[in-house]
């Protein structure tokens, strides 16, 4: 188990990422200084979020400065997918279950309520976010990904796009884009969720991914929870909640 092997503990990122110089030093330490990671020891030498380190030969200079890019809150993420345009998913998208027969007849008797209407363009904008795939050209997908390893890891870091660093979370291999084939970036928003809105309870169960006999691959588990999440949406378990709340996303990402 490759991704157990690479213990996330005292582990830095495979290799760092220059950032523009251009962009002032003063930047707000508070983006990065929320962690799950217990045992991460911070420099003491680090003045801000710069910092100075040797990259490779192929860096333009011997030392490249590293600028840790904010963390990206639930919120943010969200209103980032709802400015995206998803309508060339939605031909392609199956929001529920056509029953007839007996079987609409029983569940129209004793199966899940009717999804209130005012709720049925955000079931619609949450299926067609799971058709959307990791966008190399989006910064914002590569910022919601950073952000998920540096809160889990406690690194003040930004790490690289490829690499097996991303194993040290729980994805399969060096590109965590290819876990997300079934359920797109509404995977990596349900995994966002969670880190950024129960950080006790996602540190609990990274902390027990790495456990010596009852470890599993973190972010590949959440993102099978998210398929099993998108089935149980379709057939309607989820509305009665979604009703209950006035939205459906934020069941989604707790179901």
């Amino acid at each position: 188990k490759q991704w157990y092997q690479r213990r996330v503990r005292g582990q830095q990122p495979d290799k760092l990422i220059p950032r523009d110089s251009s962009i002032p030093n003063d930047l707000n330490a508070s983006t990065t200084s929320t962690t799950l990671a217990p045992n991460i020891v911070e420099d003491q030498n680090v003045s801000g979020e710069w910092l100075e380190r040797e990259i490779g030969s192929d860096a333009p200079s011997q030392g490249a400065l590293v600028l840790s890019t904010p963390l990206l809150s639930y919120q943010e993420a969200v209103q980032h997918f709802k400015e995206i345009d998803m309508t060339s998913h939605e031909p392609d998208i199956i929001t529920s279950i056509n029953l007839s027969g007996l079987t609409k007849f029983l569940a129209q008797m004793c199966g899940p309520p009717k999804m209130k209407p005012e709720l049925k363009n955000e079931k619609t904008f949450i299926f067609c976010l799971a058709r959307c795939q990791f966008d190399n050209e989006d910064t914002t997908d590569f910022q919601l990904l950073l952000t998920i390893y540096k809160v889990l890891t406690g690194s003040t870091l930004d790490c690289a796009r490829f690499g097996s660093h991303w194993q040290d979370i729980g994805f399969q291999g060096s590109d965590p884009a290819t876990d997300l084939r079934g359920t797109g970036m509404l995977s990596l928003l349900t995994i966002l969720y969670l880190v950024r809105e129960h950080q006790p309870l996602a540190a609990k169960l990274y902390q027990l991914s790495l456990h010596e006999t009852q470890n599993f691959p973190f972010c590949v588990l959440l993102i099978n929870l998210t398929k099993i999440s998108l089935v149980a949406l379709r057939n309607g378990y989820l509305n009665k909640e979604g009703n209950k709340r006035g939205a459906i996303l934020p069941v989604l990402c707790v179901a």
